[in-house]
């Protein structure tokens, strides 16, 4: 059937204040180059009026994409996008949208001496409360070996979604972040838990299916209705 979208009410003062600093956000950052869309939404946290949202993005910052990472999207936006853990996974594909895969990885491996664990002990922003989240992650592995390979088994699944017609992935996480222990770096920016130069063989593949036409992929995707267009061809 079709999807069912779900967005909360927010109290005239909590929009008030969301929307001027969305409006501050696309402001002092509307002249940076590496910028290419926005995100206002993700996976529903405190979503509300989201069509009118996006229509006011769009005229705001008509150059730059617009959508919703992880659902919710009311079939509106750039990109048709999901997180799946620890994935990867196939992300369907839609005649007027990217096919985004938002989320994915998760992998847990702490290294104690690094970790947000230890700044904890010396007086940081941890402590006993946090024991039931440290060290979290939604794959865990016991080794920096078995990471690597876990990872690389992620990195071939990944390029076989991208032959498919996967537009985009963005992997969980460059770094470890308070009691996520599932970085590719350590909570103190010390320890790069992979090889970069092996990573970088990892995703070599990535690079050339990516370049790779796609044409015919979507003939199984979702089509516009009889005689509609895509936003951009209107």
């Amino acid at each position: 059937g079709a999807p069912v979208f779900v967005e909360g009410d927010k109290a005239p003062e909590a929009a008030s204040g969301f929307l001027a600093e969305l409006r501050g956000v696309m402001h002092s950052l509307y002249s940076h180059p590496s910028v290419v869309g926005w995100i206002p939404f993700n996976e529903g946290w405190g979503q509300f009026d989201t069509v009118d949202i996006f229509a006011w993005m769009q005229r705001y910052d008509p150059q730059r994409l617009v959508w919703v990472s992880g659902g919710n999207d009311f079939g509106i936006g750039a990109a048709f996008d999901r997180h799946v853990y620890p994935g990867p996974s196939f992300v369907r594909l839609e005649e007027c949208r990217a096919s985004v895969l938002g989320e994915f990885g998760g992998n847990g491996f702490a290294i104690p001496e690094h970790s947000w664990r230890s700044s904890a002990d010396e007086g940081g922003a941890g402590g006993d409360n946090y024991d039931t989240f440290l060290d979290w992650g939604y794959a865990q592995v016991r080794t920096l070996k078995e990471l690597e390979g876990h990872y690389q088994r992620q990195m071939t699944v990944l390029d076989g979604l991208v032959k498919q017609g996967l537009s985009a992935a963005i992997f969980t996480q460059l770094t470890d972040v308070e009691s996520e222990s599932n970085g590719l770096m350590t909570y103190d920016r010390k320890v790069m838990k992979l090889d970069p130069e092996v990573m970088k063989s990892f995703h070599g593949a990535l690079y050339r299916s990516g370049s790779e036409a796609k044409q015919g992929l979507h003939e199984f995707g979702l089509h516009p209705s009889e005689g509609s267009k895509c936003p951009w061809e209107e």
